[in-house]
């Protein structure tokens, strides 16, 4: 598949990929609780900021996950043994800028021992012969212990192989681990071993695109631009952007003689145009009605656009 198609293939993936949108509120705050009979927000965006609301960021996570995530995309797979998968968030994914395609295959099953561990920080003064470097301990190790771990209890899978080739498990052979940035914290075995069953996962990773890039093209085959507004549909957009809470008209039931001016259905009626181009809540395009998020250029900027509206009032 060539490099456009693949991009236009992953475009199109993402508008059916559910909770990568924001859920931002549509309530009715400063209204009593009643929803608004419009409201409109805008702000600017940048297209790294377009990709990042429809790619799932692998580059934000847990410390181990982030360690996983690397080995993956550097080396094009990984294979990690498990009780369930540490990634389950495949598909397009993006990070540290790039986007890839990741996918996984299960493999076959073997008992593993699970020990129930706490990571404690350390304050009091130790000795030498307590400590180990966070670096020298055994990568069997390292894959599984997170410095962002440190003061809390977790549980550590080993396969019987792993558990030999283990310093902290079944006990640590020292046990205090020391970080690069001088943090400490006290690895203790809680509990007896349980025995468990965990599969092989085998992770591959394919390049797809840089992140900034996917949203240049997410952008140019989505948005549309706001132009050609008369003055009063000009200051109802301007509103929605310099205004924190945005545009709104009241609902009835607050104030009963609000009424959605002219220019207001006026613009909507131009989003009506464009509802292609929307999207609804959790990144599916719009299934029915205006109401939903879209990408419009305005004075020479690109902005996220949210559009709430009461259909029976339009």
């Amino acid at each position: 598949m060539n490099r456009r198609r693949c991009l236009k293939v992953l475009a199109l993936s993402f508008l059916s990929l559910a909770g990568c949108l924001r859920q931002d509120s549509t309530g009715g705050a400063g209204y009593g609780g009643y929803q608004a009979t419009a409201t409109m927000n805008m702000s600017p965006i940048t297209d790294t900021e377009i990709a990042n609301r429809f790619v799932y960021r692998m580059d934000d996570g847990p410390e181990r996950k982030r360690r996983l995530v690397e080995r993956i995309v550097t080396n094009g797979s990984a294979t990690v043994k498990a009780g369930e998968p540490p990634i389950k968030n495949t598909g397009r994914v993006s990070n540290n800028g790039t986007i890839y395609t990741v996918s996984y295959e299960r493999g076959g099953e073997e008992t593993a021992i699970r020990y129930h561990v706490t990571i404690s920080s350390v304050e009091d003064k130790i000795s030498d012969d307590e400590t180990v470097a966070f670096e020298e301990l055994p990568a069997v190790d390292r894959e599984k212990v997170d410095q962002q771990m440190i003061g809390t209890g977790t549980q550590f899978t080993y396969s019987r192989e792993e558990r030999d080739r283990s310093a902290l498990v079944p006990s640590p052979d020292k046990p205090i681990i020391v970080w690069d940035s001088g943090e400490r914290a006290r690895f203790t075995v809680r509990e007896s071993e349980t025995v468990v069953v965990q599969a092989t996962y085998h992770y591959t990773a394919e390049t797809v695109t840089g992140v900034a890039e996917f949203g240049t093209e997410f952008r140019q085959q989505h948005g549309w631009k706001l132009t050609g507004l008369s003055e009063a549909e000009r200051d109802i957009v301007d509103q929605a952007i310099s205004k924190e809470d945005g545009y709104s008209v009241a609902p009835r039931e607050a104030e009963p003689e609000a009424t959605p001016s002219k220019a207001l259905e006026r613009l909507i009626e131009r989003f009506r145009q464009h509802i292609e181009k929307g999207f609804a809540p959790r990144g599916r395009q719009n299934p029915s009605g205006v109401q939903g998020w879209y990408l419009n250029r305005y004075d020479e900027k690109t902005h996220w656009t949210k559009l709430t509206i009461d259909e029976e009032e339009f």
